[in-house]
């Protein structure tokens, strides 16, 4: 549904260029009307409202409308099944899915008295769309499938054709990749047979999508370079720069940075001769990847700043929102943290925005579902009520005629009423099947209800979260004021002793390193806001292989001079052969936080102990264990929640944001690891890491 989607907004996109392309078929067109006959003038205004359908849809209902209105003054049905798919084609676009399903209807019950398969087929095709963009597969399906039959039928090869890209979309989006391409291989041989280009390369970059969603990217890769020497040949530019931006996707997905640039700029320079300002916004988004990827900070930003100043213009949510993640992690890599953390919030912001609007599309989209199922429903019961009334006729002009039989020959009266009474069973029967059908279709919607409550309960429940999530956000900012607020007034007071005049060295000097202490609690505080984030979203963990003995001392030796500050012993207790597989960066992290809150907490001249074991189980167990004041019970049960200050006060007067043991929490999870606690009051306490041992590292 979301390629759907997409591939709908490009063609509204093009609807400009594509106009102008046709503006003088149009004026053709219309200069004949004069000219030409009744009849003609029927298949002129038809012509001339399919042209107008992208651009100006309303223009295609009132010329289509002209057509109808000229064959119901000539008395005839010719051309009016033409018409109606035409309007229901023109409602579609101006997203009337209603009044496009009311169309089809009628053209499709203009086509059957007129028995013109091939608009019969038009609008069962024109059906299964509908349904399609709405999400009902399994009615656009039946519609498709009615249609490809007469479209094959009566060899129309380009009706079919379409039908076959129709059934791709719906194969891929059922992950049936291999009957997706299937259907695209037949529809690109019609298309080339019939010489249309602008058909086989949008036959060649659908074929490219389902490779490149099987991860088949060089053979993505041969389709969309098929597409681009189509596109390059008929001098077609736009759809040229097109092709490199996706060609530049792929090579971004496979880390080819070198060929990704090198596409991308191609595109660019098209975009720029031509002035496409939507192609623009994309290519300087994949270009500010690809210089975020190769660390060109600096070209990254300016191509991202370009993004948003472009798609604020154009109201591009998606554009927007990517931009604004892209940029806060360039910011982060420049260390201009303030910076990052403001488009990391926008980021956020228009994150919630593009869902909103999502979910208001998602819900129309259900509700026009709804609608058009039940005006299915209702068309069924006409065809069947109509059904009825014929069949009734034709038992009163039957009754009729055996009356009159009756009259003239009695002897004939016998083999007239057997016939009747064949025929009149032979109609109960059908009736009977066509009421089993109708009762099945009532339950179908039925099931269709519930499947829309459902998803309605499911929607209720990502509000609830996105309201637990906004509560989290405001817990954030004022949290963030009142940390930053109180390190912020600190010096801003040591600033003013500083000034102050008879001052000797050593009472400066203690001044300045009181500033910067308190700089840094500031800093931490970001730090540790940046990484709780970054720690939440990120999936990826490098392992390595990791020397126990030798990292333990390692982080040992790193808090050494804290612990000394304080006259407290930190020792390490470890077998020096005790190898296993690990993020170096994750676990540095977590020990960090460990032994810091360890030396934070602790009195003087105790003693912290780093222990490293292993166990029978094939597991690696690190221990952090202090005399510091220990855990209440309460305190456990809010462990591990961001934000929360627990009972027990730094011994020194150091600071704490609430976040250290989230954090711990957090990345033992991702590293499949499990964390414990034990502790008492007054009796220290003891945090117990159990992690998993690659098969691949021996433990000795």
């Amino acid at each position: 549904m979301k390629r759907f989607i997409l591939f709908s907004f490009f063609l509204l996109l093009c609807s400009t260029i594509l106009f102008a392309q046709q503006i003088e078929k149009i004026d053709s067109l219309v200069s004949q009307l004069a000219l030409s006959t009744n009849r003609e003038k029927i298949d002129l205004f038809n012509q001339v409202g399919w042209e107008y359908r992208l651009s100006y849809p309303d223009s295609t209902l009132f010329y289509c409308q002209k057509a109808i209105e000229l064959g119901n003054q000539l008395n005839t049905q010719y051309g009016i099944a033409q018409a109606k798919n035409y309007m229901g084609v023109a409602s579609v676009y101006q997203g009337k899915y209603s009044e496009a399903y009311t169309f089809h209807k009628q053209a499709l019950f203009e086509a059957k008295a007129t028995k013109d398969s091939s608009q019969i087929a038009h609008a069962y095709n024109s059906l299964g769309r509908l349904f399609y963009t709405q999400g009902d597969q399994i009615e656009s399906f039946e519609y498709y499938h009615k249609a490809l039959k007469i479209f094959e039928k009566i060899n129309d090869k380009q009706g079919a054709s379409y039908c076959y890209k129709s059934l791709a979309q719906l194969y891929a989006l059922r992950n049936e990749y291999e009957r997706a391409e299937e259907m695209l291989q037949k529809t690109l041989i019609i298309r080339r047979n019939l010489h249309d280009n602008r058909g086989m390369v949008s036959a060649y970059e659908e074929l490219a999508s389902v490779s490149q969603q099987q991860s088949d990217y060089a053979r993505a890769h041969n389709y969309l370079q098929q597409a681009k020497e189509i596109s390059t040949s008929a001098g077609d530019q736009i759809s040229v720069a097109e092709i490199d931006l996706s060609m530049s996707g792929l090579y971004l997905k496979q880390n080819k940075y070198k060929k990704a640039l090198l596409t991308s700029l191609a595109a660019l320079t098209i975009a720029q001769n031509v002035k496409n300002q939507q192609l623009l916004t994309n290519i300087n988004l994949i270009l500010g990847k690809i210089y975020l990827h190769k660390g060109n900070l600096y070209t990254a930003r300016q191509h991202l700043e370009k993004v948003i100043k472009s798609a604020e213009q154009a109201k591009l949510l998606g554009p927007l929102t990517e931009a604004h993640c892209y940029l806060a992690q360039v910011y982060e890599q420049l260390e201009a943290y303030q910076k990052a953390l403001f488009f990391h919030q926008r980021y956020i912001d228009y994150k919630d925005s593009l869902f909103n609007v999502e979910k208001a599309k998602n819900m129309e989209r259900l509700e026009t579902r709804l609608l058009l199922k039940q005006k299915e429903y209702e068309y069924n019961l006409l065809e069947d009520s109509a059904a009825q009334q014929e069949f009734t006729l034709r038992q009163e002009r039957t009754k009729n005629v055996a009356q009159s039989i009756i009259i003239i020959l009695i002897l004939t009266l016998l083999s007239v009423a057997v016939i009747f009474y064949n025929r009149s069973k032979t109609q109960n029967r059908l009736l009977e099947i066509r009421k089993s059908k109708i009762e099945r279709q009532h339950n179908e919607i039925s099931f269709q209800n519930e499947k829309i409550s459902e998803q309605y309960l499911q929607l209720e429940v990502q509000n609830k979260k996105l309201k637990q999530l906004n509560q989290e956000k405001d817990t954030l900012m004022n949290m963030v004021a009142h940390d930053l607020k109180s390190p912020l007034n600190r010096l801003s007071g040591l600033s003013d002793l500083l000034l102050l005049p008879g001052q000797d060295h050593d009472e400066r000097e203690r001044y300045v390193t009181l500033i910067k202490e308190t700089s840094q609690e500031g800093v931490n505080l970001v730090k540790d806001l940046l990484d709780m984030n970054a720690f939440t979203n990120t999936l990826g963990i490098n392992y390595s292989s990791v020397n126990l003995k030798a990292f333990l001392d390692e982080q040992a030796n790193t808090h050494l001079s804290n612990a000394r500050s304080k006259n407290i012993n930190l020792e390490v207790h470890c077998d020096p052969v005790i190898y296993f597989r690990s993020d170096v960066i994750y676990l540095s992290r977590i020990l960090d936080n460990l032994l810091s809150n360890a030396i934070k907490y602790s009195f003087t001249k105790t003693s912290i102990h780093l222990i490293g074991e292993k166990t029978e189980k094939e597991q690696v167990v690190i221990k952090v264990k202090d005399q510091g004041p220990g855990f209440s019970p309460e305190d456990k049960k809010h462990l591990y929640k961001k934000f929360t200050k627990l009972s027990a006060r730094p011994t020194s007067g150091e600071s704490s944001h609430g976040l250290g043991l989230a954090i711990v929490k957090t990345l033992v999870d991702k590293m499949h690891g499990c964390i414990e606690l034990e502790s008492e009051i007054g009796k220290g306490s003891q945090f117990i890491l159990t992690f998993p041992v690659d098969e691949q590292v021996k433990i000795s």
